[in-house]
């Protein structure tokens, strides 16, 4: 019996041995496609950071699974970087990364090969990134046929929607070149609404919502006035917000007048609150904190808790006097009262954020 015990201690032993999920080198990039070359394979690239949770969830759910090993141990030299820090630093910045997790094949000449974003189940996984050895859905490829000129109306649909799904910056450029060769018919249409709808092509230039601006009538008639206008009203929060923050370094006096005269012109329901964090983001751009609170405490009652740009709390706190933190803190409590949904996890960080600023010992400093 002791015997039996011990040979299926044996067997379960070598099973775990030989069962592994993907086998991630300790390589630098350099010796990883050095090594790709010589075994004639792909390098497959985690690029995660400590932060991100769904890189965090496919480390440890997906990567160690037997049949995802099974799939990516033959074809690919697998390594892994931290985006932010070491070469994942350069590396984050040669493939234009924008979010986590990003998942790179890369061919052995150091080209791209293929390109995934996010956080998948073990079977869409590999299935994704059996992508790579298809010619006619490898990002890579596509690449290469937009380099060579490829202009083809329906390749340019394929290749920008690739580029969204990878959420590649190169996106927006694609979607003008597939812009420039649309009718005015096909561009107020259900089948190219997507070039005009997505946030991360809408927020790198102006072209395209200058024309869904200007064509805002034809977009209403084509595709109904909700659709349309949560769009535009989406648009434009973000861009705010985005000002508000001071991460617009493009952003001018004109710049404002301009986005108030496009927000006026649409007669959008939500243009109350929308020319509210207007206001707002122009006195935030003026860097004068005084007028800052005295225009946040005059809009904040015109907008949805939700729409307020709670993130300034961390610029405020370094540089407001102890009399604008006890008005700031009134200003987050009101913002706070203004939500519409109550279960909105936004609301309990704005709760704390006023929290603080009531604190006794941050006023007495």
């Amino acid at each position: 019996m002791k015997k039996l015990f011990t040979l299926t201690a044996i067997l379960l032993c070598n099973i775990m041995l030989f069962a592994q999920g993907i086998n991630f080198q300790n390589l630098t990039y350099k010796e990883a496609l050095e090594k790709a070359k010589t075994e004639n394979k792909l390098v497959f690239i985690d690029c995660y950071t400590t932060w991100c949770g769904p890189c965090q969830t496919m480390a440890k759910n997906i990567f160690p699974q037997e049949k995802v090993g099974d799939y990516f141990n033959p074809r690919f030299i697998s390594v892994k970087y931290d985006m932010e820090k070491g070469e994942g630093v350069e590396l984050a910045k040669q493939f234009g990364l924008q979010a986590y997790p990003t998942f790179l094949i890369i061919n052995p000449d150091g080209t791209l090969r293929h390109r995934l974003v996010g956080e998948y189940q073990a079977d869409e996984f590999i299935e994704l990134v059996k992508e790579a050895f298809d010619d006619t859905k490898a990002l890579g490829t596509l690449v290469s046929q937009f380099n060579a000129g490829n202009r083809d109306k329906d390749f340019l649909v394929k290749y920008t929607k690739a580029l969204i799904d990878a959420s590649s910056a190169e996106a927006y450029n694609v979607a003008l070149e597939l812009f420039k060769v649309l009718t005015d018919e096909e561009k107020t249409s259900e089948k190219y609404w997507f070039i005009f709808s997505n946030e991360g092509i809408n927020l790198r230039g102006q072209e395209l919502v200058d024309y869904l601006v200007s064509h805002h009538k034809d977009f209403v008639a084509s595709l109904g006035s909700k659709k349309v206008d949560d769009n535009l009203f989406t648009y434009y929060s973000n861009k705010l917000s985005i000002i508000t923050l001071g991460n617009d370094p493009q952003a001018t006096n004109e710049t404002m007048e301009q986005l108030k005269k496009n927000i006026k012109s649409l007669h959008l329901a939500t243009e109350k609150a929308l020319l509210a964090k207007a206001n707002i983001a122009e006195a935030a751009l003026s860097g004068d904190q005084e007028e800052l609170l005295n225009v946040c405490e005059r809009e904040i009652k015109k907008m949805p808790g939700e729409e307020f740009p709670y993130m300034i709390f961390h610029k405020i706190k370094k540089t407001a006097t102890p009399e604008q933190i006890n008005r700031w803190a009134k200003v987050f409590r009101t913002v706070q009262d203004n939500f519409i949904d109550p279960k909105n996890m936004n609301m309990v960080i704005i709760k704390g954020m006023a929290m603080y600023l009531e604190n006794p010992e941050l006023n007495a400093k």
